[in-house]
């Protein structure tokens, strides 16, 4: 997660389930190259918030852990093989 400001930027990382579910979707969609793998990544429009950069960065990093407690990875497997097709 990542965010800038005034302040200047903040990132924070998500919990390891998160990355796991990507890794495991990056592989089963055949993106073995890290080319393959960046260029599949999208980034959500900016949304400004108030608070730092840092303060920001975690909240929003908060907010996603608890909205996605079950991450569906083959849900994102179709989605990339979709955007392939």
């Amino acid at each position: 997660m990542r965010a800038r400001g005034e302040g200047g930027r903040a990132s924070v990382q998500l919990p390891e389930r998160f990355q796991e579910a990507i890794d495991q979707a990056a592989m089963a969609a055949g993106l073995i190259g890290s080319d393959d793998y960046t260029a599949a990544l999208h980034w959500s429009e900016a949304v400004e918030r108030d608070g730092t950069a840092k303060s920001v960065a975690a909240a929003v990093a908060a907010e996603l852990d608890q909205q996605y407690v079950t991450l569906d990875w083959r849900a994102t497997v179709a989605s990339l093989r979709n955007e392939g097709a």
